[in-house]
Order: structure tokens, then C-alpha cells, then sequence
């Protein structure tokens, strides 16, 4: 997604393995699920430095990890490599995955398509779709709500309509982020269909399970 490289690099770079031992709350729900459905390949989309990638390589799914940055790619590498686990590892673009149509038993993407301006998360909503194969899974955890008030937070950018960038601090520098509502992002993934949500987790991510429906 445009912009976000060089963001994502000093993020990586200034907070190694921050969220390394906390697998998201669901990941096991997820598991009982995917194992009963016989997935096998899984792609972690925006899989940041492998907390997830190794969850899943753990059970015996064969994971494959997508982000843009390459520092957190090597770094899920190395780590999974410690613990004699495999991935296969792609550094690109989400609005252009390199797969083909109907690729992935399940896609999993958490905390990351909310980073990026609207019309770049939709195409990458586009691509997702794309390369999930007929009535494979898609679980979706992503930051909703209004933009954070710069008047509160001097740090804050407001760019676009329901978008802002954080210009100072080392936390995602300028990388864009878009501020959901619930009907939005419901309306923007009506390609699939709903099974679980939306609902919060502990967090306070909104957090939904969808199916790309059979053909």
C-alpha cells in the first residue's frame, strides 16, 4: 500500500518482538475450526514478525506469510527457523497478491487492514477474495471507529475524511490508517458471507469470520 514501507521498517526496527508471545485470542477457536474444515494452506496476510505464522506452522498448517516489510519478514524467518518451523515468506503489496485465484483453504489477517487509504484496503479486501478458494475462511481483526482527536493528540494527522497519519514518535510513522464504521466494513466485504460478527475482542478490535461463498 502506498506510503507505508518506510513506516513499517522503523516500526519493526524500534519494537522487535513486541507482540511475539501473544497470539490473538480467537487463534485456537480458529484452529478447532480450520482443523475440522481440513485447511491445510493458510496465509497470514500483513503477518508482521510470525506470532501467528507460528501459531498456525505449529499445528501442522502450511503457512505462507505476506507483508511489506522485509525487516519483519527475516525476523519471522529466523524465529520460526529457531523452533525447526517452516513458512513460506512474501514481501509485497496487498492490493496485488501474487497468488492464483482460489489458492488459500483460509486467510487470516489481524490488527492490519485498517493500515492504508480506503481505496487500497478495498482492493486489497478485492484480492483477498480473489485468491480464497470456494468456501474457504477469512478471519478479520481490524480497528474501527472515529480517528483519534489531534487537538487531544498533537502526534495525529487527520489526511482524508475518516484517515489520519501519525507524524511524530516511532509508532507507524506516516502510515496511513482508515477509521472504519461497522456498516462500512460490512458493506465492503459483502462479497463474502458473514458466519461470526462483527464483535470486540478484549482489545476493543472488532473482529469478524467470513466464508467466500461455493460456487
Amino acid at each position: 500500500m502506498p506510503g507505508q514501507p518506510q513506516g513499517w521498517e522503523k516500526y519493526y526496527r524500534t519494537h522487535p518482538n513486541t507482540y511475539r508471545s501473544i497470539s490473538h485470542e480467537d487463534a485456537y477457536r480458529l484452529h478447532l475450526l480450520f482443523q475440522t474444515d481440513q485447511v491445510d494452506r493458510l496465509l497470514d496476510l500483513g503477518c508482521g514478525d510470525g506470532r501467528h505464522l507460528k501459531y498456525f506452522s505449529q499445528r501442522g498448517y502450511h503457512v505462507h506469510g505476506f507483508d511489506i516489510s522485509p525487516i519483519a519478514l527475516h525476523s519471522a524467518e529466523d524465529w520460526l527457523l529457531a523452533d525447526g518451523l517452516s513458512a513460506e515468506y512474501t514481501c509485497g503489496d496487498m492490493t496485488n497478491l501474487p497468488w492464483s485465484p482460489g489458492f488459500f483453504d483460509a486467510i487470516v489477517s489481524v490488527q492490519v487492514l485498517n493500515h492504508g487509504y480506503h481505496q487500497d484496503i478495498q482492493s486489497a479486501f478485492h484480492e483477498t477474495f480473489r485468491v480464497l478458494k470456494p468456501g474457504g475462511w477469512f478471519y478479520l481483526c481490524l480497528q474501527t471507529g472515529p480517528p483519534p482527536d489531534p487537538a487531544k493528540n498533537p502526534s495525529i494527522q487527520i489526511i482524508a475524511p475518516d484517515s489520519y497519519i501519525i507524524v511524530s514518535g516511532d509508532e507507524e510513522i506516516r502510515v496511513p490508517h482508515y477509521c472504519f464504521s461497522e456498516a462500512e466494513i460490512l458493506q465492503d466485504l459483502s462479497q463474502f458471507s458473514l458466519e461470526t460478527g462483527p464483535y470486540l475482542d478484549k482489545r476493543g478490535k472488532t473482529c469478524l469470520l467470513l466464508r467466500k461463498p461455493r460456487v
